[in-house]
């Protein structure tokens, strides 16, 4: 019973995958309200497109790597609306790192023969075996999301949305699978 047990794991780490304008296309930028008197929103700052749905980038106006507080993975205050009709934001951005990815996970096992083909295999696995969360930005929330736009509709040049650039969720739990198998 003591000897013969089987251990296995695994431990993956990744860093954080770049955040860029492809994220969501613009980083789900809301452009809507007035400015200058006129009625600003994301077709009228595009200018004349014939599909209408073209995503509008942001301006990159200071290093959204700087200044960053706990849990923060880019600095929201670095972007700001394109200012002049049909005009696009930066395209090229500085490499902003999402997010690690950590993870362990580990397999006990052992085998009791009890005739030449027959025996039982006794398991037990945990995935996450650490429960170490992971934050999370998500792409439909509000984390990756700039608003220029204040609460009354008006047109901000700053983004009004408080939770941008920050991890809010977490992903990850432990789980733990006890198995035997009968083989014959």
């Amino acid at each position: 019973m003591v000897n013969g047990w089987e251990l296995s794991g695994i431990t993956q780490f990744s860093s954080g995958a770049p955040i860029q304008p492809a994220t969501g296309g613009d980083l789900n930028a809301t452009y809507a309200g007035t400015f200058d008197g006129r009625n600003y929103g994301q077709a009228v700052l595009l200018g004349t497109n014939a599909y209408g749905n073209a995503g509008l980038f942001p301006v990159v106006i200071c290093d959204p790597r700087k200044g960053l507080a706990s849990n923060q993975y880019y600095n929201p205050s670095c972007f700001a609306p394109p200012t002049t009709v049909g005009q696009q934001g930066t395209l090229i951005w500085p490499y902003i790192k999402g997010p690690a990815f950590f993870d362990s996970d580990l397999s006990l096992y052992k085998n009791f023969q009890f005739k030449e083909h027959q025996n039982v295999q006794f398991r037990f696995q945990t995935y996450n075996f650490l429960n170490h969360p992971n934050p999370d930005m998500s792409v439909n929330g509000l984390d990756l999301k700039l608003n220029f736009q204040t609460p009354t509709g008006a047109f901000s040049n700053t983004n009004t949305n408080a939770l941008a650039g920050y991890a809010a969720n977490t992903v990850g739990r432990r789980v733990i699978m006890l198995s035997i198998k009968y083989s014959f």
